[in-house]
């Protein structure tokens, strides 16, 4: 006859007590929750999907234009021979010019690729701290940005031949922040101010995402050209797009907590009336747009002394729309 065996509990071994067996069970359905949650890049990817859509029906549309412009070249050289001339050559000239412009424009935009490039390689450099490699990484951001020989030459005086990379890492970061980051910043900070009071000043939805898409353009291009990045609409498309990847993968919480935590309290917004409050809301957002679209064109990571601060500028934007609120 089978008698049931006692369990064999270790002398060495405490029992749990009902308190942890509560938090036990407790950790356990928070990593359920977390295992659970969606991946906020999904966002990012149904950009992507958007854009290669666009992209499909960009070829579709340029090659019925072309074939349309090929017909209409052919049926006129058919009833004369200077008429297909004429055809052609009023087909041709804006067909070459759009070309080149488009040419140039995917070359501009590649620019940005290969500035991400060049961010990731340099923070490997840094943290390698093998000296002989500022050099030829200074090379690659030169025909990137040919406005960028400037600031190698002043780099190149002002720190001499005895230094090390790491330093003239640390001081092309300083530069960067002396000359692009302000002037680039300069205009965040008027483009958030402008969108914030024109969206709390607004009585329209629909008025409030013009003003928002058309200002983060505009924004964009001068962040580009602060950075030395030639102006191009294709270019400043392509850097929203990504800006906006970037900041849907990245999330709201993200957001509230890097931008509004530094600059206002939950006890602040309260206080805000709602027209006024999406109009502050929308600052953050291009704020976060303007911010973002800078560490897209920088050739150099920010570090921790040369990242912008927005807790002035939301206090003083804080203190205009409670005056007009």
């Amino acid at each position: 006859m089978n008698r049931p065996t006692k369990t064999q509990t270790s002398p060495w071994l405490e029992p749990i007590s009902a308190a942890e067996q509560k938090q036990l069970a407790v950790a356990s359905t928070e990593v359920e929750d977390i295992e659970d949650t969606p991946d906020p890049g999904w966002a990012g990817n149904r950009l992507l999907a958007y854009s290669g859509i666009a992209k499909a029906a960009a070829w579709f549309v340029g090659g019925f234009v072309g074939l349309q412009a090929a017909m209409l070249v052919v049926g006129a050289g058919q009833l004369h021979w200077s008429l297909g001339l004429g055809a052609g050559l009023l087909v041709g000239i804006p067909g070459v010019w759009l070309i080149h412009k488009l040419w140039r424009a995917r070359r501009n935009m590649r620019r940005v690729e290969a500035l991400e490039g060049l961010r990731i390689e340099a923070g490997q450099l840094r943290v390698g701290a093998v000296d002989g490699v500022f050099g030829p990484w200074s090379e690659q951001v030169k025909r990137l940005l040919p406005s960028s020989s400037a600031w190698f030459n002043r780099l190149a005086q002002r720190t001499g031949a005895y230094a090390n990379d790491n330093e003239r890492f640390d001081y092309f970061d300083q530069l960067l922040a002396a000359q692009c980051d302000q002037q680039a910043q300069a205009a965040v900070v008027r483009a958030t101010r402008r969108t914030a009071l024109g969206v709390a000043a607004s009585p329209f939805l629909a008025l409030d995402l013009v003003l928002a898409v058309a200002g983060n353009l505009s924004l964009i291009g001068q962040v580009a050209r602060a950075y030395g990045l030639p102006p191009s609409p294709f270019l400043e498309t392509r850097l929203l797009l990504q800006v906006y990847r970037q900041i849907a993968t990245m999330g709201a919480i993200e957001l509230g907590s890097e931008v509004a935590g530094q600059a206002l309290s939950h006890e602040v917004l309260a206080r805000l009336s709602g027209r006024v409050a999406q109009g502050f809301s929308a600052g953050l957002y291009t704020y976060r747009i303007g911010i973002t679209a800078m560490s897209l064109c920088r050739p150099l990571a920010f570090s921790e002394q040369t990242k912008p601060r927005p807790g002035r500028l939301f206090a003083d934007l804080f203190k205009k729309l409670e005056v007009e609120g």
